[in-house]
This record gives C-alpha cells, structure tokens and sequence, in this order.
C-alpha cells in the first residue's frame, strides 16, 4: 500500500510539474518580471555598499544573508524563459512623452545584483548551475524590456545586456564547456535584439501625434490661459532643460520659432513629420552604411533643422551608435563562445556585426582579448576613440 501511495504521489507531482511549465510557456512574462521587482528588497547601508567587491567579500553570514534577500526575485525572474509569448508591460501610452517606465530602473538593478552580488557568490560557491540559469533570465529580461517599444527602453535593453557580457567575460574560465554551450544555446533562442528603428513609431506619436492632439484640444477648448500658454505648459513639463530659468529657454524658442501662437505650433509640429519619414529612411540602411549616413542627417539637421527637430532627432543617433557598441559586444560574447567550443575555425564564422570583416583574437595574460574595427564611444573614458575590445579570462 505504501508503494502505491509513493507511485501516486510521483505521478501527482510529475503531473503538476508539467501543468506549471505549460502555464509558464503561455504566460505574458511581463506578469513575472512585474513580481519580481515588486519583491525587491530594499537595502540599508549596513548590507550592502556599490564601493565593494563582491569577488573578494568574505563568504560569512552577512553576504549569505545579502544574497537571500534576493532569492524570492531571482525565483520569479527565472521563471521568464519559460514563457513562449509576446512581453506586454501593459504600459498606458495615452499620456505620451510623460507615460510612466516604473519597470526600466528595476531591469537594470536586477542585471547589476546578478553580476555584482549573486553571480560571484555562487561561482565561489561551486554553483554554477545557478549562475548560469540567471544570467539567462537576465538576459532574457533584457530582450523583454525592450518589446515596450519606447527609445529608452531599447537603451536600457543595451544596459542590460552590457552588464551580462562583461559579467561572463570576467568569469569566462570558471565555467565548464557545458555551461557556456547551455548558455549559447538559450542566446540563440532569445528574443531578438531591439534596435532604434524599432522605437520609431512609438517615439513619433508618443510625443508628435500626442502633442498635436493635445495643442488641439485647447484651441477647441480655451482655458482662462489660453491655448498657448497651457501649451507651453506641457513642452515645459516635457522637454525642458533643467532647472529654474533654463527650463524655459528650449520650450521659449520652439514657441518662437512656430510664430507665437497655437495655430502656428500645430503647423510647426507638422513640419517635424519629415524629419521623421527621413530617420526612418536613414535607419533602414544596412549597419554597414549607417554610421556615414547618420553623420550626414546630423549635419543636415544642424544646419536647416528648426529648434524642435535639433531638440529630439540628434538623440536618435547617439542611441543608434549606443546599439552598435552593443550589438558589437554581444557579437564578442558569440565569439567568445565559439572559439572556447569550436576553437579557432569556431570563431573565424562570427562576423562582425557594424563594420566589415572579422573580429581580432589576440591571447593576453589573462585569457583573450577580442577586438573590433569599430571605434568606441562609450565604456570608460580611457576606451573612448579606441577600438572596441574586451577581455575573456583563461579556463581556469
């Protein structure tokens, strides 16, 4: 009888197993990131301080107990790869360029925490197992933050993502062949990568579209201010410049530049649509023509651009150049990984994602060093103007 009742038991727990993965694969994973930051703890200066390094911390009961208040997290977080449909934030775009993003800065904390706090203290524990699943989830989170389809949000995907690459670059030789092929294997699968021209439509009615409609809502229905004034209100609220008198100045020369009145702003945000139709011209091109092309709608927006389209195009270009720098390191990390399982004729396939040709491999003394032909604009200052390049540790 006891048999029978451990038999049952077995076949109640396999069946209930299989029913939570089939209701994770259908689940929005949006619902568990949500949990997951909603259970984030927060943190006193007794636990924890961005000035240490987790690598050497001493492995004693204070960094145990670090690393457990994020456990309840990092158990929802994992549960995102499972999930086999489309992210929806359920984010309420009605309310344009101030729509509110309360997920993004959480996304980012969880990648830092990963890298920073519970990835070292596991791979020191031996548990790589760990390490490896939520550096996937993490990843994963990456991809999904991105599907809002807001420019900032396709910036904090870059963040994300940088954060995960360099974590495993320092740690590259802790981690056996099998957990860089898993790692590999669940890369390859993920979401793909969101870049600018993704963003294009949401960022041309978030604000474009959103503010005309605004602008002609009070024209049609005047307050005791007026159209104008409540107007300038909202660029004030949206686009100004910092704080007291220079929060004024950009939204004061658009009003100027329009012609100072309500009607003149609504043809005036007109003019801006063309700027738009050429970005999205200009960011169809293939990477590898990209950068001359960004480079030449810069100037041409510098020289006969209205204060408006020199307030917001120009932002669309340094995000593009962050997502080369991006898509650039990720493409290292690919590289990484194929020449530590295929050797050399494994990462000689990897091509360079923004420029022509192939990346170079060069051994150091502490591992490897891949390098692109692309220069850096971002990373550390002593990197800027330089090629790209990043560090794997030896296989230790």
């Amino acid at each position: 009888m006891k048999r029978l009742i451990m038999a049952g038991l077995a076949v109640l727990v396999s069946a209930n197993m299989a029913w939570a993965g089939e209701l994770a694969a259908n689940t929005n994973p949006a619902l568990f990131h949500w949990q997951a930051f909603a259970l984030l703890p927060q943190l006193g200066d007794a636990e924890y301080s961005a000035d240490t390094d987790y690598n050497k911390a001493p492995l004693n009961e204070a960094y145990d107990k670090l690393v457990g208040r994020f456990d309840n997290s990092f158990r929802v977080i994992r549960k995102g790869p499972e999930s086999q449909v489309e992210c929806n934030w359920g984010i309420d775009f009605s309310d344009g360029p101030l729509a509110c993003l309360p997920h993004l800065a959480k996304a980012k904390w969880i990648a830092q925490i990963n890298a920073n706090i519970r990835g070292p203290y596991f791979l020191r524990k031996g548990k790589r197992d760990n390490v490896i699943a939520e550096t996937i989830a993490v990843f994963k989170m990456g991809r999904d933050v991105a599907r809002d389809g807001t420019l900032l949000s396709i910036l904090v995907q870059s963040a994300v993502e940088n954060i995960n690459v360099k974590f495993i670059a320092d740690h590259f030789g802790t981690f056996e062949d099998s957990d860089l092929q898993r790692l590999a294997d669940a890369v390859a699968a993920l979401p793909v990568h969101l870049s600018v021209k993704h963003a294009m439509p949401l960022e041309r009615s978030s604000f474009l579209t959103w503010y005309k409609t605004k602008l002609q809502y009070f024209i049609d229905h005047p307050s005791a201010n007026g159209a104008l004034a409540d107007a300038r209100d909202i660029l004030v609220e949206t686009i100004g410049s910092g704080e007291g008198q220079n929060n004024v100045r950009v939204p004061d020369e658009i009003i100027r530049d329009a012609g100072g009145t309500a009607q003149g702003l609504i043809a005036y945000l007109d003019g801006l649509n063309k700027w738009y139709d050429e970005a999205d011209a200009v960011l169809a091109f293939p990477n590898a023509e990209l950068i001359g092309k960004l480079d030449a709608f810069g100037e041409k927006i510098e020289k006969t651009g209205s204060v408006i389209a020199k307030e917001f195009l120009p932002a669309l270009g340094k995000a593009q150049r962050k997502d080369f720098w991006t898509q650039t390191r990720l493409a290292m990390l690919d590289a990484a990984l194929a020449y530590r399982l295929h050797g050399k004729a494994g990462f000689d396939t990897v091509k360079e994602p923004v420029v022509e040709g192939n990346f170079q491999l060069t051994p150091t003394s502490e591992g490897f060093e891949i390098r692109s032909s692309l220069p850096s604009e971002f990373g550390p200052d002593k990197e800027k103007g330089k090629p790209i390049t990043l560090t794997f540790t030896a296989k230790k």
